[in-house]
Order: structure tokens, then sequence, then C-alpha cells
């Protein structure tokens, strides 16, 4: 009679061997890869499209406010475009790894919630710029409990009256602190991870 006793590196092996013959995960991993690729072409397309206009407003061809459009649009996507590329870099690192507890995971979760609180930030700082710009002052500010957001570009630059007044999301900034509070405890599941690992 023989017993065997599964040592730490086999219950890696196992879940690791999990992971990459579970097909759904391999997948996803391969989808956000691409997304978050759309993303880095939205931008560039934006930065083209952003310096030409900017040219032809030098040229005296056009108005500077279709280059803002652009501009603005380009510190929109920036934070999205990191969110969906550290999602791959979670997915990709628990699939290489097999376990969600590795420092890879907890870098890239901790910048997730970095990037999710600077989505509201630029919109907010946004949105004061043009209202400077366009109509020679700060707009007011109105503190919702849900999500924030940016009204329709066009009605920032061309509306008659007073820009709408400037709506911070509470729960845009509770996300962020989700986050980070969800890598703290990842990287606690990372010590005990690396005690495990070191147990005879």
């Amino acid at each position: 009679m023989s017993i065997q006793i599964k040592t730490s590196d086999d219950s890696t092996m196992e879940s690791k061997s999990y992971f990459e013959s579970n097909g759904k995960w391999p997948k996803w991993t391969k989808f956000l890869d691409y997304f978050s690729r759309v993303w880095l072409v939205a931008i560039l397309s934006y930065l083209v499209a952003f310096l030409w206009l900017l040219v032809e407003f030098a040229q005296g061809k056009n108005s500077i406010v279709p280059a803002f459009h652009f501009l603005i649009g380009i510190c929109l996507l920036i934070p999205w475009f990191g969110i969906s590329r550290e999602l791959f870099h979670i997915f990709s690192a628990i699939a290489e790894n097999g376990t969600p507890f590795t420092r890879d995971v907890v870098k890239s979760l901790y910048r997730t919630s970095f990037f999710l609180l600077a989505l509201p930030i630029v919109q907010i700082v946004v949105q004061m710029l043009i209202g400077v710009l366009m109509h020679g002052h700060i707009p007011l500010f109105n503190i919702s409990l849900g999500y924030g957001g940016m009204p329709d570009l066009n009605d920032l630059f061309y509306s008659e009256v007073d820009q709408p007044a400037i709506t911070i999301g509470i729960a845009s900034f509770l996300v962020s602190g989700v986050v980070a509070i969800l890598a703290k405890a990842f990287s606690y599941g990372c010590e005990l991870q690396d005690e495990a690992d070191h147990t005879v």
C-alpha cells in the first residue's frame, strides 16, 4: 500500500491544465486582447483626425471646435483602453499560472482601479474646460448617487443657453474603490499562496 502526497506544485499544475483545457477561458482571453486593440485603433484614428483638424485650423480653413471634439474623444477612450487591456492581462495571468493569486493579477487590478477612477475625473475636467472656454465660467455641480456621465458634445459646444450642470456620480468613484479593495484581498491571497508553496 502506497501513499501519494499531493504537493502545491501538483495542485498548481492541475489548476493550470483546467484553465488551459476550459474552452471558454482562452476564448475570453483572446476576445479581451482583440477588444483592447479596437480601443487602441479608435484612439489612433481620433489622434489622426485631431491633428488633421488642427492643421486646418492653423490654415484658417476650419474652426477649432471640431478638433476639440476628437481631443475629448481621445481623453475619454484612453481609460477604456487601459481597463480592457488590464482585464486581458488578468485573464492571461490566471491562465498562465493556474491561479488568480499572483502578483501580476494584483498589479493589474490596481491599475484597473486607477483607470476606473480616471474616467469620471476626465469627464468632469473636460466639462469644466468646455464651460470656461465656451461660456466663460465653470458650470454648476450636481451630486448624484448613481453614475456620472457627459451630455452630448453638441449641447456643450453649441447650446445657446448655459451649459448643463456637471453631474458627479458617487457610484463612479465607488467602483474604483471596490476594485482597489479586491486587489488588496488578492494581495493577501498571494501571501497565503506563497506560504502554502513553501510549506513542506
